[in-house]
Parts: C-alpha cells; sequence; structure tokens
C-alpha cells in the first residue's frame, strides 16, 4: 500500500479532511493579515498620532473576532451531528419497536378492517 493517495478513475485526487483544514486555515490567516495591513494604513494615512488610531483599529479587531469565536462555539454543529452518528444510532434503536410504531401510527393489525 503506497503512503501517498492515489487519484481516483477519473485522474482527481480526493481531498481529506486534513487538506480542508489546512486550507481553512491559512485561509483565516491571510485574512487576520489583510485586515492588520489594513488597519496600519489606515492608522498612517490619517493626520494625528498614528499609534491611537492603530490601537483602536486593533481592539475593534480583536473584539469582533472575539465575538465571532464565541458565536461559532455556541452555535457550531457538534461532530456528532455532522458526521451522521445521532442519525444511525437512532435508526439502529428504533429498528426493533416496528410493533410499537404501527401501533402509534393508528393501531395497523390491531382491530380487524371497518370496525
Amino acid at each position: 500500500m503506497s503512503r501517498f493517495r492515489q487519484p481516483n478513475p477519473d485522474g482527481v485526487t480526493p481531498r481529506t479532511r486534513h487538506t480542508d483544514a489546512w486550507s481553512s486555515l491559512m485561509i483565516v490567516l491571510a485574512l487576520l493579515v489583510i485586515g492588520l495591513v489594513l488597519i496600519a494604513v489606515y492608522a498612517f494615512a490619517t493626520s494625528g498620532t498614528h499609534l491611537s488610531y492603530a490601537s483602536v483599529g486593533m481592539l475593534v479587531a480583536a473584539a469582533a473576532l472575539a465575538a465571532g469565536a464565541l458565536i461559532g462555539f455556541v452555535l457550531g454543529v457538534p461532530k456528532a451531528v455532522s458526521s451522521g452518528e445521532t442519525r444511525l444510532r437512532a435508526s439502529d434503536r428504533g429498528a426493533g419497536d416496528a410493533a410499537a410504531v404501527q401501533a402509534a401510527d393508528g393501531g395497523a393489525g390491531l382491530f380487524p378492517a371497518g370496525m
């Protein structure tokens, strides 16, 4: 077995969770650097004390980052739900309850038709 990923028959190499995480990290870091550069350009382009403009810009950026991280943590999708583990457990649990499901659906089979 090769330690490198083999391409699919159509010639496309499948993406893995590792490469997706790495790509996401690179995008986040690029956005952070772009934001810091824009704050520095604004701070030095305005008249007045450049350090005060830069520090206020950094504080606002840090507050926005903290708020986004908190919202993402609170509203994030749990790994068990996103992987389908919860759905699989629910279908396994309900497999033996066919008679209970029929009874709850209107008593199919409990009474003769027309009664």
